[in-house]
């Protein structure tokens, strides 16, 4: 037994000494002595972390030091993997954490190895570096490194998808606390630059612009404003006021943003010039009512004196002289007394009565009625505001219908929701006017109508019945009236040979008649058109996924019947295969399958802000261009209603039960859904749902849920409640210098028509 007792005692004296001798050798600086001993160490205990320790960081000066690295060539990774064996031993990381700073250093080591692999070309030994370090933390620069690796393999599609997780992955780190390192700006730069390159430069702005929230080196500003600069001269000749505008609005945003606004506001005002220029001969109101915005915001005063004259001589309004007012200038009155407002801190209510005068006497409605609101805001004496009101509603009342259109009269209910007069003469006129749409088959300005209507009064039987109505024809017309099937020998081309085909006109007719019809019943905007150059693009496409028998945004050249032509659709395109046509767009729609949780091609499809697509269809494949493409939008008028407008799916109100879906869909624009909750009900029945990831990124800020029920309740009407709650809501805070988000809950219903 003392023999024991002194084996032991001389086998840890030796230990002790070994760890010593490690320890005292990586002092000195004798690197290999100092691994030598650890190795011994280690080989004694497999358990000595400290051992294991020092061998790394002697591995790590041996490959770092300019006199050691070349023989050392690989200290660097012997140090990672060393590293790797003390994180999979050390099962509580305790002791990682307690040496973090010596982890650090080797990880950022080996992440500067993985990063000159990629420059030289070394992919292989570069993928398996980053594997490694996103298997121990996944970092936004690892994301990063992976991302540059997929350019360098030309795989675009994947390269800008890592980009974007790495931009939010350090969004998301910045919200829990920790500030990103500088050289993490480059990931924004890169992403923001390639997403230009595709045409989507609101998105890029939006990519900067939220760089500039998370970094506050003055080098961002000047990568930005180099960024901005070429396209406000490509803006500063262009006639494409809704580029223009986007332009300015996002120059305004940066300034706000950064800490050296001078030189984007400096911009701003020179693209406010040009934009007035451009459009006050064309379009006046254009022009001189968009710069008004900014003159009202802004305290240069001379400036703003130097366009309130311009507007003033433009529209020979003369009120504050002799009280005239030229039917001619009428509509710019708006913008006349908004800025004499901010330039003066005033309205002039006498030559503003002497307005709605004028404006009754020669039987100017539309604009009459929005004029008698701003008397109102105004807080024109009440009795005269009654007066006119009464003779406003006997002008209306009086008139032919056509010459008052009842979308204004509904705004004017809006404007004075007390007067009953109003609200009478208008439900009264709206449902004529339904019925008469819906008879004529104008099934977009009856939804349009409807629309408003149910929500100004959603209990009434009349409307309700008028809407089921309206849904119950245009299915019938639009959506029966555009079924098609393309066969092997229809669709024109040839697989054999190669050749894309082209589809007949009829056939993209019915295809633009159901894309159309969907659009509607979603409530977006459905005067959509088909490009033919995007068609012949999207055509080649769908020949090379028939060929192939694969999908592929971004297909190889290996690929059968390969063309640029096919390539560029493909980039550019929802792509479905087995199926073709208008079976394809309901297939986006529906968004089944285990890879389409987040229903990113149903969202392209009801993008409110897109007009223009590209369509091909072989028997067997389809490519629907709905990304990307230069004026491909609709004006900013309708782009700017679905800034606070939800997009549901199915349908808000009454919808088929044809176009049910197992993924339920709520989008809006801007809103942020992590900490969303959604709950449906089927009359007084909950019902369970699931809630899938909310993914960013394609078309509208969405949310998805699949209901857990009988996906065919074959019932009459069956009427759904859905409540979503804490949808966040972005605003800037000019406080605190930031945006924000704010919660808020929606409660919508809708009925499925059997």
């Amino acid at each position: 037994m003392k023999h024991i007792q002194l084996l032991l005692v001389l086998l840890i004296t030796q230990l002790a000494l070994s760890a010593q001798k490690y320890e005292q050798a990586y002092a000195a600086g004798n690197f290999e002595k100092a691994i030598k001993y650890a190795e011994k160490a280690i080989e004694a205990d497999g358990k000595n972390l400290d051992a294991y320790l020092i061998k790394a960081m002697a591995n790590y000066h041996l490959g770092s030091d300019s006199a050691t690295r070349e023989e050392h060539s690989f200290g660097i990774e012997s140090a990672f993997s060393t590293l790797k064996l003390i994180i999979r031993k050390d099962k509580s990381g305790a002791f990682v954490e307690a040496h973090q700073a010596e982890a650090d250093t080797i990880l950022f080591a080996i992440y500067t190895v993985a990063n000159t692999a990629l420059e030289k070309g070394k992919t292989d030994k570069a993928e398996r570096i980053i594997n490694d370090l996103i298997e121990i933390e996944p970092k936004p620069a690892y994301y990063y490194l992976v991302g540059k690796m997929w350019f360098d393999q030309g795989n675009e599609f994947k390269a800008i998808a890592m980009f974007n997780d790495a931009a939010a992955k350090i969004y998301l780190d910045n919200k829990a606390g920790k500030k990103p390192e500088p050289y993490l700006f480059e990931i924004f730069q890169v992403l923001a630059e390639n997403i230009a390159l595709k045409g989507d430069y609101t998105s890029a702005y939006t990519i900067f612009n939220r760089a500039l929230l998370l970094f506050d080196e003055n080098e961002i500003d000047e990568v930005y404003y180099k960024f901005l600069f070429p396209i406000a001269e490509y803006n500063y000749f262009s006639y494409d006021t809704l580029r223009q505008k986007s332009f300015i609005f996002n120059l305004d945003t940066a300034a706000q943003l950064t800490q050296n606004p001078q030189q984007f506001n400096e911009l701003k005002w020179k693209m406010l010039v040009q934009f007035y220029t451009t459009n006050v001969a064309d379009n006046y109101y254009e022009g001189a009512g968009f710069l008004s915005e900014y003159v009202c915001a802004e305290s240069k005063k001379d400036f703003n004196q130097f366009f309130y004259h311009q507007i003033i001589d433009a529209t020979q309004v003369s009120v504050t002289i002799d009280g005239s007012v030229p039917l001619d200038g009428r509509q710019y009155m708006f913008t006349w007394l908004r800025l004499q407002d901010c330039l003066y801190g005033r309205n002039n209510l006498t030559a503003m009565t002497r307005v709605m005068d004028s404006l009754l006497q020669n039987q100017h409605r539309v604009e009459a009625s929005k004029w008698l609101y701003n008397l109102k805001i105004q807080k024109v004496d009440a009795k005269k505001i009654t007066e006119y009101e009464q003779a406003l509603y006997q002008l209306i009342k009086n008139a032919d219908t056509a010459q008052f259109a009842f979308m204004d009269l509904y705004d004017l209910t809006f404007y004075f929701p007390q007067n009953k007069n109003f609200k009478l003469l208008q439900e009264k006129g709206a449902y004529a006017e339904i019925v008469k749409l819906i008879n004529n088959n104008q099934f977009s300005a009856a939804g349009k109508l409807l629309r408003k209507q149910i929500r100004t009064t959603p209990n009434d039987k009349t409307i309700n019945d008028l809407y089921k109505r309206w849904v119950i024809a245009d299915y019938q017309t639009n959506y029966l009236g555009s079924a098609y099937f393309i066969d092997n020998d229809e669709w024109g081309g040839s697989v054999e040979s190669c050749e894309p085909g082209k589809l007949t006109a009829e056939m993209q007719k019915k295809f633009l008649q159901r894309l159309n019809y969907v659009r509607r019943v979603a409530g977006v905007p459905d005067n959509c058109e088909l490009r033919e150059s995007w068609n012949a693009y999207c055509q080649s496409a769908a020949l090379m996924m028939t060929a192939e028998g694969d999908l592929s945004h971004f297909p190889g050249k290996d690929w059968k019947c390969y063309s640029p032509e096919g390539a560029k659709g493909a980039s550019n395109s929802n792509l479905s295969y087995g199926y073709s046509a208008v079976g394809s767009l309901m297939g986006q729609l529906d968004d089944s399958g285990a890879n389409n949780y987040f229903v990113g091609h149903r969202r392209w499809i009801l993008n409110p802000s897109r007009k223009v697509f590209g369509h091909g269809s072989t028997a067997y494949a389809m490519a629907l261009w709905a990304l990307g493409g230069e004026n491909s939008d609709y004006d900013e008028a309708i782009v700017k209603e679905f800034e606070t407008q939800y997009v549901c799916w199915p349908p808000e109100f009454y919808f088929p039960a044809a176009l049910n879906t197992a993924r339920w869909s709520f989008s809006l624009r801007g809103a942020n859904f992590d900490n969303v909750t959604v709950e449906m009900y089927w009359g007084n029945k909950k019902i369970d749902v699931s809630i899938q990831e909310w993914t960013p990124g394609y078309g509208m800020s969405t949310i998805v849920w699949e209901p857990q029920t009988t996906y065919y309740d074959f019932e009459p009407e069956n009427r759904y409640k859905i409540v979503i709650k804490n949808v966040g809501i972005e605003y800037w805070d000019e406080a605190a210098g930031m945006y924000k988000s704010s919660p808020k809950n929606f409660t919508y219903y809708t009925t499925k028509l059997y």
